[in-house]
């Protein structure tokens, strides 16, 4: 598929905004696969798991580390290290069944009975990288061929929350 200006422009956005950003002391992919799984790890395997995956450089991971849908059991900082590989593979790899994509759509559009919990997701987001998250969400459907559903959902992220980030300027 061929880039489109406004595609590239919403990738460097993202890029930019990220640059740089380590995971951490926060809740890597293994781990939160391991949260998801309820695996019984002791504590101290537990901490080890990101020491086998890729945690700081963000823009390596590969959609096989992605499609777990972790996204939900990340820590503020897991979520600002992960999220903008997530928000890429969407633009790069769409597929409405994925849930990757589902995860990561969802993971940008807090509901009322779990909006302390995503706020807790998105503490450590500096507003640069809010804006990002907001021109991606609000740019998405134009991007991306979505599904019913997943037009509905990133228009709610974009309304509910995220449109209060960017200026009435910002295209």
């Amino acid at each position: 598929m061929k880039k489109t200006p406004e595609r590239m422009e919403i990738e460097i956005i993202i890029q930019s905004a990220f640059n740089g950003v380590r995971l951490g002391g926060g809740i890597s992919l293994k781990q939160a696969d391991a949260i998801d799984r309820r695996s019984k790890v002791t504590t101290e395997a537990f901490r080890a798991l990101p020491r086998t995956e890729n945690t700081r450089a963000w823009d390596e991971l590969s959609l096989d580390d992605l499609e777990s849908n972790n996204v939900a059991h990340l820590d503020g900082e897991g979520f600002r290290y992960y999220i903008q590989a997530f928000m890429l593979s969407v633009l790069d790899s769409y597929d409405p069944s994925s849930m990757r994509v589902r995860g990561t759509i969802g993971a940008l559009d807090p509901e009322p009975d779990s909006w302390d919990y995503h706020m807790g997701q998105y503490q450590d987001l500096n507003p640069a990288q809010r804006v990002a998250i907001a021109r991606f969400l609000k740019a998405l459907p134009a991007l991306v061929e979505l599904d019913s559903e997943d037009v509905e959902r990133t228009a709610h992220a974009y309304g509910n929350y995220w449109q209060q980030f960017l200026s009435p300027t910002d295209t």
